[in-house]
């Protein structure tokens, strides 16, 4: 073990102490702790020893492999400790929601299949006691801290502004190659894998692969270009606006992660049609269909590789794909091919461990087929609700003509953020966990509906993001966040 890494991990819980007593902000300090943790911790221990060319085993630390102490759960753990330490009244003011539930049998779900399997009950106590802090821990904060709309606005500059710091170290490893995180935690699975790409190196960053890295840098310059529209809408744009916004999609692109410049271009996309037509219902039919097929498609209902091969639209695709390169979508679906049958065999509970699929020769390469064989249909569809059903409420409940409102701005964006990343959990396993914490806030403050109306008409009368002399005054009038500051719990 790299001596950094433990260090890493004891220290972040004391940061994320030292944040939340600095900053007036609970919802700005959450975020913090969240996304710059994200980009600052260690993946997860990959001990000492060279991993080969190709460490195919290592999956995501969205779900639970063999070490407990992962960038995911320390982050989680962190956020919970700061909320039992400053804010154990805002427990008893939360109101049940039935998304707790979803929650709680998702946490559930790794103990329960322990022992549907004849597995050891620690191993599931284990892995149970991961999902809650990795998944539970997100979730809860967005529960406490991002009650109201200026809330997820600070949730939104916090990501953009913790991936702007990101930006010069791209461009570092774009012309030199992926080497901060040697340098800084040692072995890293996934930090030499397919570095060289079109022009010069893909970054990594503390990322755990390049294609994370992408997602990351995607979901910011969405979230930054959609606010330097809406402020263009409304004739207010500058420089800074538009600086901000063009470094972070220049970035995405020196990533050279060919699905997340394709989500992140979709993405924008529908948020700037929603401005002209009523496209949020279009979104929720996509993501519905998006649920659909990602089931299907794991339980092989739909296998799409037989059908790429043996239809004339689908061979037509793959040879667009590879003559463009992209031969690389073709190669995940044929990894995968092979696990779903075993996958099935456990419909209900899944497996119950993250080797299920040792019979074949490489793990299933994206997040939704190795969760589904890990925690079978039911934890399949606890996650995809924790992620999808958020952005659901918004596409029904919202009309696309007020997306581009002060009041409505954020919470689009953030909308279009969780469809994306969904969209990205078929292709990699590796997702970025913060965004969850805008997953619980669009719908879990209002009992009883799947409407987050109520919260979107909240008045626009909210407090700095940060209390101290940064110099983004201007950038944080993208989000309108001006005002008095919010009280200490």
């Amino acid at each position: 073990m790299h001596p950094f890494v433990p260090t890493a991990y004891l220290l972040w819980p004391l940061v994320s102490v030292l944040v939340f007593k600095l900053v007036r902000s609970r919802a700005t300090a959450a975020a913090l702790v969240a996304f710059a943790g994200w980009a600052l911790l260690p993946v997860q221990d990959f001990g000492v020893k060279p991993l080969g060319p190709f460490p195919w085993i290592y999956q995501g630390v969205a779900l639970p492999m063999w070490e407990l102490w992962t960038k995911s759960t320390v982050i989680g753990a962190s956020l919970l400790l700061a909320a039992v330490m400053f804010d154990r009244n805002g427990f008893r003011k939360l109101r049940p929601h039935w998304l707790d539930a979803v929650v709680f049998v998702f946490a559930l779900c790794p103990f329960v299949s322990a022992i549907w399997n004849d597995l050891p009950a620690t191993d599931g106590l284990w892995n149970s006691t991961y999902v809650a802090l990795s998944w539970g821990g997100p979730y809860l904060a967005g529960r406490l801290y991002f009650r109201q709309t200026d809330d997820l606005r600070r949730l939104s500059l916090t990501y953009v502004v913790t991936a702007l710091a990101c930006v010069p170290f791209c461009v570092a490893e774009w012309y030199f190659k992926p080497f901060i995180y040697r340098a800084l935690y040692g072995i890293s699975a996934y930090d030499q894998v397919g570095i060289e790409r079109y022009i010069r190196y893909r970054p990594v960053l503390l990322m755990e692969d390049g294609n994370q890295l992408g997602m990351w840098m995607a979901g910011a310059s969405v979230l930054a270009m959609w606010s330097a529209f809406v402020l263009w809408k409304s004739g207010a744009t500058n420089r800074l606006h538009v600086t901000m916004a063009a470094a972070l999609t220049m970035t995405t692109l020196l990533c050279q992660s060919v699905g997340s410049i394709a989500l992140m271009l979709a993405g924008f996309t529908a948020l700037v049609f929603s401005s002209y037509v009523n496209i949020g219902k279009v979104l929720a039919v996509t993501l519905g269909i998006s649920f659909v097929l990602i089931v299907l498609n794991a339980a092989n209902i739909l296998p799409l590789r037989s059908w790429a091969k043996t239809t004339g639209v689908g061979q037509s695709i793959t040879r667009v794909l590879d003559g463009a390169g992209r031969g690389s979508l073709m190669w995940r679906a044929s990894v995968e091919l092979p696990h779903y049958q075993k996958a099935a065999d456990r419909f209900v509970f899944g497996w119950g461990t993250w080797n299920w699929w040792e019979a074949g020769k490489l793990r299933p390469w994206g997040f939704w087929p190795l969760l589904w064989g890990m925690y079978g249909t039911i934890g399949l569809t606890a996650a995809l609700l924790l992620i999808l059903w958020p952005a659901l409420c918004f596409f029904v409940s919202v009309p696309g003509s007020l997306w581009t409102s002060p009041a409505h701005g954020a919470l689009a964006a953030l909308a279009v953020l969780l469809l994306i990343t969904s969209i990205d959990g078929q292709l990699n396993s590796a997702l970025v966990m913060p965004v969850l914490l805008a997953s619980a806030p669009l719908i879990a403050n209002h009992r009883g509906s799947a409407t987050i109306v109520s919260a979107v008409n909240t008045p626009v009368d909210s407090p700095a993001i940060i209390d101290n002399k940064l110099e983004i005054q201007a950038y944080i009038n993208i989000f309108n966040e001006s005002g008095p500051n919010e009280s200490r719990k």
